[in-house]
């Protein structure tokens, strides 16, 4: 027998295990395949969609990513805010090769199935039988806090959890052979994660990974190496930045202008830091599945619920076991490492339930910064993975007669529970449920009682296998997890088999280009009530007054009176500063304000919903100049001035105090408009890139333009440099000579540029660490 068919043979259950996973994948997600799309209307993947069609039609069109996003929240940063995936390498490469939808979809199932793989390489790494591996990959690869990131569309937490398990593989042979090419394995995969770029889901494995290290340093390696093997993380996380740099740069220059790092924003704090927590009668659901109902039957106290927490009865009992029936020793210190990060990812997701999360509130970086610590559970449901594992070796370690002892104990212990839980489930459910959530707990009831049959089902039969046939051990538990998991994981699986054509123009998106056909100026529309309060109108080039995003600038924010707000959007002045042309209703009022015009009515939205579009009386400008300007040293003066009715921002432009240009010296009457009023037209010569038409100029004034101002935004006037300023809130000024006849404002950002150079860099170090250990582990061979 050749060494090449050794290998093979040795491989062959983890191959198998692999092509069964993909195989199990594939059938679950059919429909994307013939030509669907990852897409409900819950779904972040709607959105995800339209971002990603947009920057491929820019890099195809302009080759570079797009520099800025006009259409949604009065412009942003594209890399810098960030828009999922756009420089994650395996996504750029699937999008590429395969239609959007396609590429999309590929790359989130792909992941999956690295994610269970992954775990079954890491418990062979880490000794356990093959049996054990893929019963703890199964319970990891198919549960709810995986699989049901589908539904809402969470790609980047997907990413993340499906490289987590190959960085702990990196993570044990590092320290164990202290190779070069694990160090750089493991490199590559951090950097990968921060690419992803769900940075929150990529703190929350690094804790895990820093963990993993420091056990597998003081229990494998060898006392004398152990700085050694420090060194090489340390050294290799500088390259693993420098990997990502391609989306940290970008970032960290714009972080100053988001939300989240603005004092007193609606996005900092303790409430804000511990909104989105798991309750913690959820925990509960983990192992009785549609305890807390599913999606619609949702009765918790958070506003919504688009995923699942259930792990399975059955890999709740199979860790149980790792705990109870490990002996002392290696296998022991393990069990209790991974029951180490059990309970503290599971004290992490309670949030400010447990006073354990003023902890890394308070101590570890960023953390102030986040919300929802409940994603933490995604890792959770790895570490229980391990523990499946290791609790599987121990059944199938047992004597016999100790085996059929705990076989019946299980059997009769849940087989009463039971009982007992499905005749109590009605009145145990809705008594817990908040008294507005009565009527979704109730029809609740009819699931949890499924989910309790399924639950104890499986792992009753489990006991009775290992009480008769404990050979088939572990294709009973691999095919018990998956008939409990996969059931209760369908739901949260929806293609919508119209693929592309699910975003083409609606009814609402005809009517409004229709009725603006051959304007000079860009626009925006402002969806007030439930219609269009998503990106799907940047699809159709159409600039909404708001979006689904969530990092939009905090100028913008607080212009419009405060993030999730928006109390002056109320307010027709604001629709006069953002260029607004069209109001997007549910329905047409009972009484037309004076005015407007009724463009379309009953429109047939793409969701399905109905619409109004109303045409706003004598619609502004996006582009208007006055004959004067003047520093305002109070950020809320300036919101309540320009929001002021009396306001005209063709008469006067409110400068922030940073501005090169602009009086400090306030005007004792303010001046008429220019007369007659220039005209300007605008031409977007790409997203990032106006060029403005002026005509018929007759004094000296200054521009302001409709658009979010961030220091990245030049300008020429006729060819020659100008000074760009922040006025009236968040926008955009140019102060501009008599008979000035081309502006062209460009957004330039240096850490766009730095950060992809900087990721080649890194890559490429990588690369040369991992050559290296490759030829010194070949030299070691030949010698």
């Amino acid at each position: 027998m050749t060494e090449t068919t050794s290998r093979f043979q040795r491989l062959l259950p983890g191959l198998l295990f692999a092509a069964g996973w993909a195989l199990f994948l594939g059938i679950l997600f059919a429909p994307l395949w013939s030509g669907g799309v990852i897409v409900n209307p819950m779904s972040d993947g709607k959105d995800g969609y339209v971002t990603r069609h947009f920057a491929a039609n820019v890099i195809a069109q302009w080759g570079e990513v797009p520099r800025w996003n006009p259409y949604i929240f009065g412009g942003m940063p594209f890399l810098g805010a960030m828009h999922g995936d756009q420089v994650y390498p395996i996504s750029v490469a699937l999008r590429a090769i395969f239609p959007p939808a396609l590429g999309i979809g590929l790359g989130m199932v792909l992941h999956a199935w690295l994610g269970a793989v992954g775990l079954l390489a890491f418990l062979r790494k880490q000794s356990l039988s093959w049996s054990a591996a893929i019963v703890g990959a199964t319970a990891y690869g198919a549960s709810g806090p995986l699989l049901s990131l589908f539904y809402p569309g969470h790609d980047g937490k997907i990413y993340v959890l499906g490289l987590t398990p190959w960085a702990l593989l990196a993570i044990g042979e590092a320290c164990r052979t202290r190779r070069p090419q694990w160090f750089a394995l493991w490199g590559l995969l951090v950097g990968l994660m921060l690419l992803s770029p769900h940075f929150q889901m990529t703190y929350y494995s690094s804790l895990l990974m820093l963990a993993f290290i420091l056990f597998t340093l003081f229990t494998e390696t060898e006392k004398s190496k152990r700085l050694l093997v420090l060194a090489g993380f340390a050294g290799v996380s500088v390259l693993a930045l420098a990997t990502a740099a391609a989306q940290l740069m970008p970032f960290a220059e714009y972080l100053p202008f988001s939300p989240r790092s603005a004092s007193g924003s609606s996005s900092t704090g303790w409430e804000y830091g511990t909104s989105w927590a798991m309750p913690a009668l959820e925990l509960i659901g983990t192992l009785w599945g549609g305890f807390n109902g599913w999606l619609g039957t949702y009765w918790g106290t958070n506003a919504f619920k688009l995923h699942s927490d259930y792990l399975g009865l059955l890999a709740g009992l199979l860790a149980l076991t790792a705990l109870i029936r490990t002996p002392a020793g290696p296998e022991r210190k393990r069990v209790w490492f991974w029951l180490g990060c059990v309970i503290f990812g599971t004290l992490w997701v309670l949030g400010g339930q447990t006073p354990f999360y003023r902890i890394p509130y308070h101590l570890f970086p960023m953390i102030s910064k986040t919300r929802a610590p409940s994603m933490m559970w995604g890792h959770v449901a790895l570490c229980v993975g391990v523990l499946v594992a290791l609790g599987l070796q121990q059944w199938q370690a047992m004597a016999a007669d100790v085996r059929e002892r705990w076989a019946k104990r299980v059997a009769i212990g849940l087989g009463v529970a039971a009982v007992i839980l499905a005749a109590a489930s009605e009145g145990l459910i809705t008594s817990l449920a908040p008294a507005m959530r009565a009527d979704a707990a109730f029809a609740a009831v009819a699931d949890a009682r499924v989910g309790l049959l399924l639950g104890v089902a499986s792992a009753v039969a489990f006991a009775l296998v290992a009480w008769k046939a404990p050979k088939y051990l572990a294709a009973a538990a691999v095919a018990l997890l998956l008939a409990d998991l996969g059931t209760q994981i369908r739901r949260f699986i929806v293609i919508d088999e119209r693929g592309a054509d699910v975003f083409a123009a609606d009814e609402t998106v005809q009517a409004v280009l229709k009725d603006a056909a051959g304007a000079t100026q860009p626009w925006r529309v402002l969806p007030l009530g439930r219609v269009y309060m998503d990106d799907y109108l940047m699809e159709h080039r159409v600039r909404s007054v708001l979006g689904y995003h969530g990092n939009e600038l905090h100028t913008y924010d607080e212009t419009l009176g405060g993030k999730n707000q928006w109390t002056n959007l109320s307010n027709p002045q604001s629709w006069r500063l953002l260029a607004v042309r069209y109001l997007l209703l549910d329905e047409t009022p009972t009484q037309l304000p004076p005015g407007f015009t009724v463009v379309g009515e009953g429109l047939r939205t793409w969701l399905g919903e109905r619409a109004t579009v109303l045409r706003v009386p004598e619609p502004a400008a996006w582009a208007v100049v006055a004959p004067l300007s003047f520093k305002v040293a109070s950020e809320q003066q300036t919101v309540a001035t320009v929001m002021n009715p009396q306001f005209d921002p063709a008469r006067i432009v409110l400068l922030d105090t940073a501005a090169a240009f602009g009086s400090t010296e306030q005007p004792q009457r303010l001046p008429d408009p220019i007369l007659p009023a220039p005209t300007i037209a605008v031409e977007e010569r790409q997203p990032g890139v106006y060029a403005l038409k002026i005509d018929g100029l007759s004094q000296d004034g200054f521009l302001v333009v409709s658009e979010n101002y961030l220091p990245g935004w030049t300008a020429t006037v006729d060819g020659a440099a100008a000074p760009v300023g922040r006025a009236n809130g968040t926008f955009i000024s140019v102060p501009l000579r008599a008979g000035a006849k081309e502006v062209v404002l460009t957004l330039e950002s240096a850490a766009d540029k730095r950060g992809l150079m900087t990721s080649y860099a890194g890559a490429g170090g990588l690369a040369l660490l991992a050559l290296l250990g490759l030829v010194l582990r070949r030299r070691e061979g030949s010698a």
